[in-house]
């Protein structure tokens, strides 16, 4: 039975069929999916089971009613969930603003490649060529081929076997004699020894958790090449079973990965099974392990590529990320107190001398035709606090206040820079725009050249 994609992006709207329609039966809003009642019901109770309760994070999915119809709303994230009726949603970020065949692979294209760059994530190798194959390939069919992958360049190593520990009833002793099972299973049948032995095998918690994973894939993809390919891999895995419990041997597999470098090979491949079992998606929604939810804050993910692109193109510069030296408040009672950290941080030379820049990253859309009342669309609380990072952040000494950078993606609303803030005491800030679909080091030297400006 096929499934059929829906894309949507942050903080779109789900609803039901002819809830949103004019008497015309034209459409009169963006960035909606209208999903058949049943369907609408279906994803309405798998958000419901797998939102986890948190009231310190933005939900990644609400539930409101409108002129008396349900609707869903989508968070500040992106990724895909898949439910059992056979529903997946695909949201992207919020650069998708077109619903076109085109403008949905664009958008693909740069959340892959910006995904590669998250922290603590297995996602360094992702591949965005299958787009351009098939312009409908699934997110979650880019997941797992990428993991096909890794399990492919593992089995190129060889599978590691290892001593376990194994507990059985034997016709003889072997290693340690579990007295008390003993007398509990050979009570009648003195001729049996209940023995606890270490035996080498391939049945190992991590060799578990990869088939256990594998099994898994196989009834998810939708396509032949990764069928066959899960296939092929499963068959490798003969004399392993099925995890029994996934946490467990998770648990297990991690401990053994970090005492023992002749098990790095699996690391990252033991962060792809965490992601696809436990639906790991660095947010408040899980599900249980027979669903599907990858998600992720699109802020995060914005963060975490502008500052891999600063520190790989901003040659000559020792970039800071995330620096925790300054304070908010210098001392209360003998200590400082609340830790200020901007995103970016480093110094330059100037037309003017040395300078030090702080950046902080936004993942908002700014509109620079709104210059009154809307003031661009910039939120009062960001121009706070990068007034308090260059009010409380050390200058070079002798040298002028630092340079305030308040970074944004850019759109088509927002593709040039702004003119200049200017707070007290010679304090600036830039408000600039970052082109996602352009080059990356293009758009660090465009930044870094404003910057040496007076």
């Amino acid at each position: 039975m096929s499934i059929k994609t829906y894309h949507i992006c942050e903080f779109g709207t789900v609803c039901q069929e002819g809830d949103l329609f004019n008497k015309d039966g034209s459409y009169p809003y963006k960035n909606v999916v209208c999903l058949e009642e049943k369907k609408f019901r279906s994803l309405r109770e798998f958000i419901l089971k797998s939102q986890n309760p948190d009231i310190l994070n933005t939900p990644t999915f609400s539930l409101f009613s409108k002129n008396g119809h349900e609707r869903i709303k989508v968070g500040q994230h992106v990724g895909v969930i898949e439910t059992p009726s056979r529903i997946r949603l695909e949201i992207l970020p919020k650069v998708y603003l077109k619903d076109t065949d085109e403008s949905v692979i664009k958008t693909k294209k740069i959340f892959l490649k910006m995904l590669r760059c998250l922290k603590d994530s297995p996602f360094k190798n992702l591949s965005s060529a299958h787009l351009d194959a098939q312009p409908d390939f699934p997110i979650l069919e880019v997941f797992i081929s990428t993991f096909v992958k890794e399990c492919e360049s593992l089995l190129n190593k060889s599978i590691r076997s290892d001593y376990v520990l194994v507990e059985d009833n034997l016709n003889f002793v072997r290693g340690k004699l579990l007295v008390h099972q003993n007398i509990k299973y050979n009570f009648i049948n003195k001729m049996k020894f209940y023995c606890e032995f270490s035996e080498f095998i391939i049945n190992t918690p991590q060799n578990r958790i990869l088939k256990t994973t594998l099994l898994k894939l196989l009834g998810k993809t939708r396509t032949r090449k990764n069928f066959n390919s899960l296939n092929r891999l499963i068959s490798n895995f003969d004399s392993v079973d099925a995890s029994m419990d996934i946490l467990k041997d998770l648990i297990d597999s991690k401990k053994i990965c970090n005492n023992n470098n002749l098990y790095l090979p699996y690391k990252n491949i033991l962060v792809w099974c965490e992601v696809f079992l436990t639906n790991k998606s660095f947010v408040n929604f899980s599900g249980d392990a027979s669903n599907t939810a990858m998600l992720f804050p699109m802020w995060r993910i914005f963060q975490d590529y502008v500052t891999s692109v600063f520190r790989k193109h901003a040659k000559g510069f020792i970039v800071k990320t995330i620096d925790p030296s300054c304070f908010l408040i210098n001392k209360h009672i003998d200590s400082s107190y609340s830790q200020i950290k901007p995103d970016l941080v480093f110094d330059m030379d100037t037309d003017t001398g040395p300078v030090r820049v702080i950046i902080d990253i936004k993942w908002k859309l700014i509109d620079q035709k709104e210059s009154g009342k809307k003031n661009y669309n910039l939120k009062t609380s960001d121009l706070y606090q990068i007034f308090a990072y260059g009010k409380k952040y050390p200058s070079i000494e002798g040298e002028a206040p630092p340079r305030l950078v308040l970074l944004y993606p850019s759109s088509p609303d927002f593709d040039q820079n702004l003119d200049h803030f200017l707070y007290e005491d010679g304090l600036r800030l830039d408000v600039v725009p970052f082109d996602l679909d352009g080059d990356p080091n293009v758009q660090v030297e465009k930044i870094l050249e404003l910057l040496k400006q007076p």
